[in-house]
């Protein structure tokens, strides 16, 4: 029925001389009325016909079946193909080598590791810097353990120092003297601790900075 009615309207705007507009039938089957202003290669734009002075309106070419122009000419078009959305492609899962310092553990690859694993990773590289920051981290990681000492020096000293109280005065004063230093030592040792520890986070930083850079 709809087809029919396309058809007889078509047969109308044709023949009958009295309808100066065009005739816009769309492949689903609707008819406008209009005054056809521009056509280009994708849009047909147009203005509703009776009404020169209102807005234009805009079509797809692709959505137009069949133009039929108030000089009697007609022009059809093809159906549009649909469009196609490009389809979503999820991004495959990289693995992520750098080596992201976490407090006291690291990550890489979305696993934790301890400092020993980063050590061994760092030192399969052949970069010789990083080799060398890598030597220099785990020494001072060694020096670090000096912090221990702090407690039996630190109980040496008070010993000798009481045990000098006991004593004579040229042996009290060895006793003294010997307290002295031990208890300077327990003082000290905590404080190189932290040095060294310092100095081996800092290092440890720099060699995993160029091994990322060199990813």
């Amino acid at each position: 029925m709809r087809t029919l009615l396309v058809l007889i309207t078509i047969a109308l705007n044709i023949s009958s001389g009295c309808f100066a507009q065009d005739t816009i039938i769309k492949h689903n089957g609707d008819i406008i009325l209009a005054t056809i202003s521009e056509i280009n290669p994708s849009e047909i734009r147009y203005k509703r016909y009776g009404f020169s002075d209102g807005p234009s309106y805009v079509e797809t070419k692709s959505e137009i079946s069949m133009i039929s122009y108030s000089t009697g000419l007609r022009e059809t078009f093809s159906p549009g193909k649909p469009a196609v959305m490009p389809e979503y492609a999820a991004p495959k899962p990289s693995e992520d080598r750098r080596i992201i310092a976490l407090g006291r553990s690291y990550a890489r690859d979305g696993k934790k590791y301890n400092e020993a694993y980063i050590f061994r990773t760092l030192l399969n590289t052949k970069d010789v810097r990083i080799k060398g920051l890598v030597a220099e981290s785990k020494k001072a990681k060694g020096m670090q353990y000096i912090g221990f000492a702090a407690i039996p020096l630190g109980l040496i000293g008070l010993l000798a120092v009481g045990q000098g109280g006991a004593l004579s005065s040229p042996d009290r004063s060895l006793y003294h003297t010997l307290g002295a230093v031990c208890i300077g030592s327990a003082i000290a040792c905590p404080i190189a601790s932290g040095i060294f520890k310092k100095h081996r986070q800092n290092r440890l930083a720099e060699a995993i900075k160029l091994y990322n850079q060199t990813l």
